[in-house]
């Protein structure tokens, strides 16, 4: 028994000298992600057009990924977490895969861009509506290895839409989650990728700034500020911009772990500005849409004769959507399109829950609808985009002291984005309804400049940066006028005064 075990530890030791066993453990690691894309591979390229350059782009993220395996000293080992580490960058090379099969078009300057990323702190991205710069950016961030994406949209819905849709897509219930004011996906603490209006982003980032300075400081890759539809230029949309500006300004320490990303069909200078003494880059992204775009010229027929028309040369799930300028205009318009053609038509509006919309996309043919259609949304077989080109907007006047609301020319980012609802899935026409040049109006004008601002100055003012906007204005893209700004502070100061009367003769009203 003895001579055995003598001899079993001799050609055991004879055998590590000749192949150590880490060596094999490694091996073993590098052959299972072999085995892996070899299967996965022939799957994710079967039953789609295979177009040079996305393939070319798949590769090189791919390679990237497997590269990470064979240098990287954190996957080398044979703890739990070695394999672990190994099961997230199969998870990884899994979400590109799914990225390419899209074949959405940003896919293609896909690694030319996360690079861009990876080398600055701020990179606005202006490319065309459809490119997958909402849905398919924020995967691939994720892919790269950043810890969290948090990604901004201006409406509630947007942000449930998108998040489903890209764990559809992607294949995974993990990888995405939302949240807006009152509710929350269950794992939106937990998901790689979050949604969420830029409401309760300001929110955030008024409220939690020593949490995200800790979280930066933790964090071993970075976490990404995803700014998206920034051609909106809502008031929440420029306060995020100035907080994110401000706070970059005053933590240059970690520049390095923290991503802005702005992107818009169209992007202002101003914000180009506002961001230029940072680490900044621009990119312009051309990228086609991926079924053809008819643009027709104007067309003098009213908006009622147009749809009844078009009803009569589309296919029995083929839809049409028509943008007008106001909630009453929808309801008008459905009302005399039933009342004149005998034709039902639904709505789109703000007011509306996320569910209720998403079944009338699925199920509807012809679609009535302000703004909220503008962004984000996919009709499946939307075929028409009928445009009046008409806004209504309130303006406040500071000289008067009174809002009006005005009828405005819709700006050409606008006008971009409404056509950009078409070509996603089929080919598509769009019909303008009006005269004017888009061209002449590039962008439209900021809502803070067009705002009565004493409830803004309140409420900066009662939160933790005890500033007002006097003090915001270095980093506000467009800031208001001077005189709109000493008019909310004096209303301001006007209801202080009229509160602390009240309570000397009514004590039991407390500040």
């Amino acid at each position: 028994a003895s001579n055995w075990w003598k001899r079993l530890r001799m050609e055991t030791s004879e055998y590590l000298k000749k192949k150590d066993i880490m060596t094999l453990v490694e091996e073993l690691k590098r052959n299972a992600l072999k085995q892996y894309l070899m299967k996965t591979e022939d799957l994710c390229l079967a039953g789609i057009q295979r177009v040079n350059t996305s393939i070319t782009a798949k590769d090189l993220h791919v390679q990237k990924l497997k590269e990470l395996l064979e240098t990287s000293k954190d996957y080398i080992g044979h703890e739990s977490h070695h394999f672990s580490l190994l099961s997230s960058l199969i998870h990884r090379i899994h979400i590109i895969l799914e990225c390419f099969r899209l074949q959405l078009p940003l896919f293609d300057s896909s690694v030319d861009l996360l690079e861009k990323i990876n080398q600055n702190t701020v990179v606005a991205i202006s490319t065309a509506t459809g490119s997958g710069k909402s849905s398919l950016l924020p995967s691939l961030l994720a892919a790269d290895g950043y810890e969290k994406i948090l990604v901004t949209q201006p409406r509630r819905l947007l942000c449930n839409l998108l998040s489903e849709r890209v764990n559809t897509s992607m294949k995974s219930s993990t990888l995405s989650g939302w949240a807006v004011s009152g509710a929350r996906s269950s794992n939106f603490s937990n998901a790689p990728i979050l949604y969420l209006t830029d409401g309760l982003l300001k929110e955030y980032l008024l409220h939690r700034e020593r949490y995200l300075i800790h979280q930066l400081k933790t964090s071993k890759r970075g976490l990404v500020f995803f700014i998206d539809e920034v051609h909106e230029r809502s008031i929440n949309i420029d306060l995020c911009l100035a907080f994110l500006a401000r706070f970059l300004e005053k933590n240059p320490h970690l520049h390095s772990k923290l991503k802005i990303i702005i992107s818009s069909a169209t992007l202002n200078p101003c914000i180009a500005q506002l961001f230029f003494e940072f680490k900044f880059h621009e990119i312009q992204i051309k990228t086609s849409t991926l079924n053809r775009i008819n643009e027709n010229s104007y067309f003098s027929e009213n908006v009622i004769d147009l749809v009844a028309r078009l009803y009569q040369q589309i296919e029995r799930e083929e839809q049409i959507l028509c943008f007008v300028k106001s909630n009453t205009e929808v309801t008008q318009s459905i009302k005399l399109l039933k009342l004149l053609k005998g034709l039902s038509a639904f709505p789109l509006i703000q007011s509306q829950s996320s569910m209720e919309q998403q079944q009338l996309i699925k199920t509807k043919q012809i679609f009535f609808s302000t703004a909220v259609a503008e962004t984000s949304l996919t009709f499946h077989s939307l075929k028409y985009v009928i445009d009046t080109g008409l806004i209504h907007m309130p303006v406040y006047d500071p000289l008067t002291d009174s809002t009006e609301l005005r009828e405005m020319n819709a700006a050409e980012s606008t006008i971009k984005q409404r056509q950009g609802r078409l070509g996603r899935t089929r080919p598509g026409e769009y019909y303008p309804l009006y005269t004017f040049d888009p061209k002449n109006k590039k962008f439209p004008e900021p809502q803070i400049c067009q705002t009565e601002l004493s409830n803004i100055e309140f409420s900066l003012r009662r939160l933790p940066l005890k500033c007002g906007l006097n003090d915001l204005k270095k980093w506000l893209p467009n800031a208001p006028s001077e005189q709109a700004t000493d008019t909310a502070i004096k209303r301001l100061h006007q209801l202080a005064k009229t509160i602390l009367l009240s309570t000397s003769f009514f004590p039991e009203i407390s500040l």
